[in-house]
């Protein structure tokens, strides 16, 4: 497959498989931590803490350059610094030491994490120097939390010194002229996370904002079918119930005809050996079919919607007794179905 563009899923036939492949959504899919648990409130089961969005949806911790398909997280534990913004000092940046540091994970487990820059938002308690709890409470959904400031998470690479002077450097880059809002090079908007117990998430603690994949050039799916199960009596005894008959009821035609004179339904489901007995609604055979395959060859079996005589049979309702046995001549049971025939209308040429 090469890049998978646009909605319409792409067809691939190969190996006896017959797949779909469709373009998943964009932006983010997830807020787990190291183990996997959902932090994204209001689904968090974690006792000390939640994630919440300006929005109260996942999308709303989407912005532009997050929509590339690449994983993102927040370790706490490893201090870095990142760069102070908002009310009322939104026309300069400060870099201030915070407790923890975000990574970009890229787009699969194979790929290098890389640290980058941090921007936090402080609103009301007026202290350029600490990241902490706001001082006023988060409402959503009728719940009011209360929440650290703000976290971004930006494309910016970390530099490799680590130090204060180096990431405020970055600021002219990362911020507009005006205004406390960064540029478009955040990948993780608006991050608020809600204190249960009035503390940080521990050292150690992982939050990992998971996006959904794109599909790209060079991508493999590894794909495992199950292993086929031969000569289980039981199983092949519960696939009766599966049998069908198709199209059911006959319109006049069947989609899988290639001309106008070879009529018929199929039987699907079928095990190695059948013999199907069709009836009338009176009671009166109209057709004997057997089904005597090599095992496992095929599981159909035609009716060329014809009687014991060759001639086509009447519209009508037709019953269906299946006696069923497997390539060992074991008994699988019986199965009865109705099947609705309506034959198309025919004008003679010549009389």
């Amino acid at each position: 497959i090469t890049d998978l563009v646009g909605e319409t899923p792409y067809h691939v036939i190969d190996g006896g498989f017959d797949l779909y492949v469709a373009a998943p959504p964009i932006g983010m899919r997830g807020v787990v931590d190291e183990n996997g648990t959902n932090l994204f409130i209001p689904g968090s089961t974690n006792p000390n803490f939640g994630i919440l969005s300006s929005t109260g949806e996942l999308s709303g911790l989407n912005q532009s350059a997050g929509l590339n398909g690449r994983d993102y997280e927040i370790r706490f534990g490893t201090e870095s610094f990142a760069l102070r913004r908002g009310f009322p000092f939104q026309g300069s940046s400060a870099a201030i030491r915070v407790p923890f540091s975000v990574w970009d994970n890229g787009r699969s487990s194979a790929d290098t994490a890389k640290q980058l820059i941090a921007i936090v938002r402080w609103d009301r308690d007026n202290d350029p120097t600490t990241w902490g709890i706001d001082t006023a409470l988060f409402v959503q959904g009728g719940v009011s939390y209360r929440v650290f400031e703000s976290i971004y998470i930006t494309t910016f690479p970390y530099p490799a010194t680590n130090d204060s002077a180096a990431v405020k450097a970055m600021q002219s880059a990362l911020f507009l002229a005006s205004g406390d809002q960064a540029n478009v090079n955040i990948a993780a908007f608006n991050i608020r996370i809600a204190t249960f117990n009035g503390q940080a998430p521990p050292a150690g603690t992982k939050i990992k904002f998971t996006k959904y994949h794109q599909i790209e050039h060079g991508d493999t799916k590894s794909i495992k079918p199950l292993t086929p199960v031969v000569g289980d009596l039981g199983l092949a005894r519960q696939d009766v119930s599966q049998i069908k008959a198709f199209p059911n009821p006959y319109y006049g035609f069947n989609i899988a005809e290639t001309n106008r004179v070879n009529r018929f339904i199929t039987f699907n489901h079928l095990p190695d050996q059948a013999t199907i007995r069709i009836f009338n609604l009176a009671g009166v055979l109209v057709r004997t079919l057997r089904k005597q395959d090599p095992a496992g060859s095929s599981q159909y079996l035609n009716w060329d919607l014809q009687n014991e005589n060759g001639l086509p049979v009447a519209s009508g309702i037709y019953i269906a007794y299946i006696e069923l046995k497997d390539a060992a001549g074991n008994d699988l049971g019986t199965k009865t179905l109705k099947v609705a025939i309506i034959q198309e209308q025919q004008f003679l040429r010549n009389y």
